[in-house]
């Protein structure tokens, strides 16, 4: 099953049928082990997360990515870096060139959302069970390839993604050196329930896990 979700990763299909099919496959076979949708959507992300890799060594040679990160981290050009980066990632993933926005807040946190355009096809738009979000896939895929090639750059930022609603995905870059209780504060104000099918912690823990690559992780809440 996890062969079926990386090569879904890789798929280009304007009229994506066949990979639609697998990956219903893949979100039925799922929901019928795990025990709420939530399961299924954190399920979904771990795949995503470890598919990221293969993303990632499709979007440009590694000196060219290097050049492209800015001297120092500055935010701005993290902004205008992840603006090109994120693009080609969901082109990859999703089979069609998304709607990019980019945002940097007071404090440095870099917003991007990822949005289809209008009458483009992918492989997520599936029947899924109620509360089950197939983009959790695309996701994971996205946050497995941001870490992959931030490590690469030796830039000293990470990156989560989570589906925004249901129409493409969203995720923040942020400096390891910046306090990771502060940025999950920060998150949390812009974007309330970022966290709540998938904690950060498991993020985290897939990250490791999957592709043996460590983030910064908040303590827990008593």
């Amino acid at each position: 099953m996890s062969g079926l979700a990386f090569r879904l990763g890789r798929a280009l299909a304007p009229r994506p049928l066949i990979p639609k099919v697998l990956f219903a496959h893949v979100v039925s076979e799922i929901a019928a082990r795990c025990g709420s949708p939530a399961d299924v959507n954190r399920e979904l992300h771990r795949l995503g997360v470890g598919a990221g890799d293969l993303v990632a060594v499709t979007l440009a040679a590694l000196t060219h990515l290097k050049r492209l990160w800015p001297a120092g981290g500055d935010p701005r050009g993290v902004a205008e870096f992840s603006r090109l980066v994120f693009h080609s990632a969901w082109l990859a993933v999703a089979g069609h060139e998304p709607e990019v926005s980019v945002e940097v807040e007071e404090g440095g946190l870099v917003w991007v959302e990822l949005r289809e355009r209008a009458g483009e096809d992918a492989f997520y738009k599936i029947v899924a069970p109620e509360g089950v979000n197939p983009l959790y896939f695309a996701a994971g895929v996205i946050e497995g390839c941001a870490q992959v090639v931030l490590k690469a750059v030796g830039s000293g930022w990470f990156s989560l993604w989570r589906p925004l609603e249901r129409v493409g995905v969203r995720g923040f870059l942020s400096s390891a050196a910046r306090p990771a209780e502060e940025v999950a504060k920060a998150v949390e104000a812009r974007a309330p329930g970022f966290f709540g099918d998938v904690a950060w912690a498991e993020s985290a823990k897939a990250l490791e896990e999957v592709l043996g690559l460590r983030i910064p992780v908040p303590p827990a809440r008593a």
